[in-house]
Protein backbone atom coordinates (compact mmCIF):
# COMPACT_ATOMS: atom_id res chain seq x y z
CA UNK A 1 0.00 0.00 0.00
CA UNK A 2 2.93 2.24 0.75
CA UNK A 3 4.16 1.80 -2.81
CA UNK A 4 0.90 3.03 -4.31
CA UNK A 5 0.84 6.04 -2.00
CA UNK A 6 4.38 6.97 -3.02
CA UNK A 7 3.53 6.53 -6.72
CA UNK A 8 0.41 8.68 -6.37
CA UNK A 9 2.33 11.40 -4.57
CA UNK A 10 5.03 11.39 -7.18
CA UNK A 11 2.55 11.62 -10.07
CA UNK A 12 0.73 14.54 -8.39
CA UNK A 13 3.97 16.41 -7.89
CA UNK A 14 4.83 16.29 -11.61
CA UNK A 15 4.12 19.20 -13.88
CA UNK A 16 1.26 18.79 -16.30
CA UNK A 17 3.56 18.76 -19.34
CA UNK A 18 5.75 15.97 -17.99
CA UNK A 19 2.67 14.12 -16.75
CA UNK A 20 1.11 14.14 -20.24
CA UNK A 21 4.41 13.09 -21.82
CA UNK A 22 4.60 10.16 -19.40
CA UNK A 23 1.03 9.11 -20.18
CA UNK A 24 1.69 9.36 -23.94
CA UNK A 25 4.87 7.29 -23.59
CA UNK A 26 3.07 4.70 -21.45
CA UNK A 27 0.18 4.31 -23.89
CA UNK A 28 2.61 4.36 -26.84
CA UNK A 29 4.54 1.45 -25.35
CA UNK A 30 1.29 -0.32 -24.54
CA UNK A 31 0.00 0.12 -28.12
CA UNK A 32 3.35 -1.03 -29.54
CA UNK A 33 3.20 -4.17 -27.39
CA UNK A 34 -0.37 -4.91 -28.48
CA UNK A 35 0.53 -4.38 -32.16
CA UNK A 36 3.59 -6.61 -31.77
CA UNK A 37 1.50 -9.33 -30.19
CA UNK A 38 -1.12 -9.06 -32.98
CA UNK A 39 1.57 -9.24 -35.67
CA UNK A 40 3.10 -12.29 -33.99
CA UNK A 41 -0.35 -13.90 -33.64
CA UNK A 42 -1.37 -13.35 -37.27
CA UNK A 43 2.00 -14.40 -38.74
CA UNK A 44 1.86 -17.55 -36.63
CA UNK A 45 -1.71 -18.26 -37.79
CA UNK A 46 -0.69 -17.62 -41.44
CA UNK A 47 2.30 -19.95 -41.09
CA UNK A 48 0.18 -22.68 -39.51
CA UNK A 49 -2.47 -22.35 -42.24
CA UNK A 50 0.24 -22.73 -44.89
CA UNK A 51 1.61 -25.80 -43.14
CA UNK A 52 -1.89 -27.26 -42.87
CA UNK A 53 -2.55 -26.63 -46.59
CA UNK A 54 0.78 -28.21 -47.49
CA UNK A 55 0.04 -31.17 -45.24
CA UNK A 56 -3.42 -31.65 -46.82
CA UNK A 57 -1.87 -31.50 -50.30
CA UNK A 58 0.75 -34.08 -49.34
CA UNK A 59 -1.95 -36.25 -47.76
CA UNK A 60 -3.93 -36.13 -51.01
CA UNK A 61 -0.80 -37.06 -52.99
CA UNK A 62 -0.22 -40.02 -50.67
CA UNK A 63 -3.84 -41.14 -51.14
CA UNK A 64 -3.44 -40.85 -54.92
CA UNK A 65 -0.16 -42.79 -54.88
CA UNK A 66 -1.65 -45.43 -52.62
CA UNK A 67 -4.59 -45.80 -55.02
CA UNK A 68 -2.24 -46.12 -57.97
CA UNK A 69 -0.14 -48.65 -56.08
CA UNK A 70 -3.22 -50.71 -55.26
CA UNK A 71 -4.34 -50.56 -58.89
CA UNK A 72 -0.86 -51.63 -60.05
CA UNK A 73 -0.91 -54.55 -57.62
CA UNK A 74 -4.30 -55.65 -58.96
CA UNK A 75 -3.11 -55.35 -62.57
CA UNK A 76 0.08 -57.22 -61.71
CA UNK A 77 -1.99 -60.01 -60.16
CA UNK A 78 -4.16 -60.17 -63.32
CA UNK A 79 -1.04 -60.34 -65.51
CA UNK A 80 0.44 -63.06 -63.32
CA UNK A 81 -2.84 -65.01 -63.46
CA UNK A 82 -2.89 -64.80 -67.27
CA UNK A 83 0.77 -65.85 -67.42
CA UNK A 84 0.15 -68.76 -65.05
CA UNK A 85 -2.78 -70.03 -67.16
CA UNK A 86 -0.52 -70.81 -70.11
CA UNK A 87 2.99 -71.39 -68.84
CA UNK A 88 4.09 -73.02 -72.10
CA UNK A 89 2.68 -70.32 -74.37
CA UNK A 90 4.72 -69.81 -77.55
CA UNK A 91 3.89 -66.58 -79.32
CA UNK A 92 5.30 -67.76 -82.65
CA UNK A 93 3.19 -70.94 -82.67
CA UNK A 94 0.10 -68.95 -81.73
CA UNK A 95 0.74 -66.35 -84.45
CA UNK A 96 1.37 -68.96 -87.13
CA UNK A 97 -1.84 -70.78 -86.20
CA UNK A 98 -3.79 -67.50 -86.53
CA UNK A 99 -2.25 -66.88 -89.96
CA UNK A 100 -3.17 -70.42 -90.99
CA UNK A 101 -6.75 -70.09 -89.71
CA UNK A 102 -7.20 -66.89 -91.71
CA UNK A 103 -5.35 -68.15 -94.81
CA UNK A 104 -2.69 -65.47 -94.49
CA UNK A 105 0.44 -67.63 -94.34
CA UNK A 106 1.21 -66.83 -98.02
CA UNK A 107 1.01 -63.10 -97.27
CA UNK A 108 3.99 -63.29 -94.95
CA UNK A 109 7.16 -61.96 -96.63
CA UNK A 110 9.54 -63.85 -94.38
CA UNK A 111 9.42 -65.88 -91.21
CA UNK A 112 8.46 -63.89 -88.15
CA UNK A 113 11.36 -62.74 -85.97
CA UNK A 114 11.42 -63.18 -82.20
CA UNK A 115 13.21 -60.82 -79.81
CA UNK A 116 13.43 -61.02 -76.03
CA UNK A 117 14.05 -58.10 -73.72
CA UNK A 118 14.53 -58.17 -69.95
CA UNK A 119 12.30 -55.62 -68.31
CA UNK A 120 13.23 -53.86 -65.07
CA UNK A 121 10.71 -55.87 -63.13
CA UNK A 122 10.55 -59.65 -63.04
CA UNK A 123 9.29 -60.10 -66.60
CA UNK A 124 10.79 -60.78 -69.99
CA UNK A 125 9.04 -59.24 -72.96
CA UNK A 126 8.92 -61.42 -76.06
CA UNK A 127 8.27 -59.50 -79.29
CA UNK A 128 7.32 -61.06 -82.60
CA UNK A 129 7.84 -58.98 -85.77
CA UNK A 130 6.02 -60.01 -88.90
CA UNK A 131 5.85 -58.48 -92.38
CA UNK A 132 2.69 -59.13 -94.34
CA UNK A 133 1.96 -58.01 -97.87
CA UNK A 134 -1.08 -57.57 -100.08
CA UNK A 135 -3.67 -57.70 -97.30
CA UNK A 136 -7.15 -56.30 -97.70
CA UNK A 137 -8.47 -53.99 -95.03
CA UNK A 138 -10.90 -56.70 -93.96
CA UNK A 139 -8.12 -59.28 -93.57
CA UNK A 140 -6.05 -56.85 -91.48
CA UNK A 141 -9.04 -55.99 -89.27
CA UNK A 142 -9.85 -59.68 -88.74
CA UNK A 143 -6.23 -60.43 -87.85
CA UNK A 144 -6.01 -57.54 -85.38
CA UNK A 145 -9.38 -58.47 -83.85
CA UNK A 146 -8.25 -62.08 -83.35
CA UNK A 147 -4.98 -60.93 -81.79
CA UNK A 148 -6.79 -58.48 -79.50
CA UNK A 149 -9.06 -61.23 -78.16
CA UNK A 150 -6.08 -63.13 -76.78
CA UNK A 151 -5.40 -61.71 -73.30
CA UNK A 152 -1.85 -63.07 -73.25
CA UNK A 153 -0.62 -60.89 -76.14
CA UNK A 154 -0.79 -57.24 -77.14
CA UNK A 155 -0.09 -55.28 -80.33
CA UNK A 156 3.10 -53.35 -79.71
CA UNK A 157 3.54 -51.63 -83.07
CA UNK A 158 1.70 -51.52 -86.38
CA UNK A 159 2.92 -49.93 -89.59
CA UNK A 160 0.61 -49.89 -92.62
CA UNK A 161 1.53 -48.91 -96.15
CA UNK A 162 -1.02 -48.71 -98.94
CA UNK A 163 0.09 -50.35 -102.22
CA UNK A 164 -0.84 -49.36 -105.77
CA UNK A 165 -3.61 -51.91 -106.05
CA UNK A 166 -5.27 -50.59 -102.83
CA UNK A 167 -4.00 -53.46 -100.69
CA UNK A 168 -1.93 -53.05 -97.56
CA UNK A 169 1.61 -53.95 -96.65
CA UNK A 170 1.90 -54.35 -92.91
CA UNK A 171 4.70 -54.58 -90.37
CA UNK A 172 3.19 -55.95 -87.17
CA UNK A 173 4.92 -56.26 -83.82
CA UNK A 174 3.08 -58.18 -81.11
CA UNK A 175 4.34 -58.94 -77.65
CA UNK A 176 3.79 -61.10 -74.63
CA UNK A 177 5.36 -61.39 -71.23
CA UNK A 178 6.84 -64.28 -69.36
CA UNK A 179 8.13 -64.48 -65.85
CA UNK A 180 11.94 -64.44 -65.78
CA UNK A 181 12.16 -67.70 -63.90
CA UNK A 182 10.41 -69.52 -66.76
CA UNK A 183 12.61 -71.26 -69.31
CA UNK A 184 12.44 -70.63 -73.03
Amino acid sequence: MNFLSNLYARIMSLEKKIFYQGIIIFFGILIALVIGMLIYYYTTIYSLKNQLTKSKRQQEEVRLLLGQFTQLQEESKKVNDVLEEEKNFKIKNFYESILQQQNLQNSQLKEAEIQEENLRNRYIEIKLTSQLQQLSTEQLCNLLDTLEKKARIYVKDLSITKTRNNNLDVVLVIGTLKIQSETK
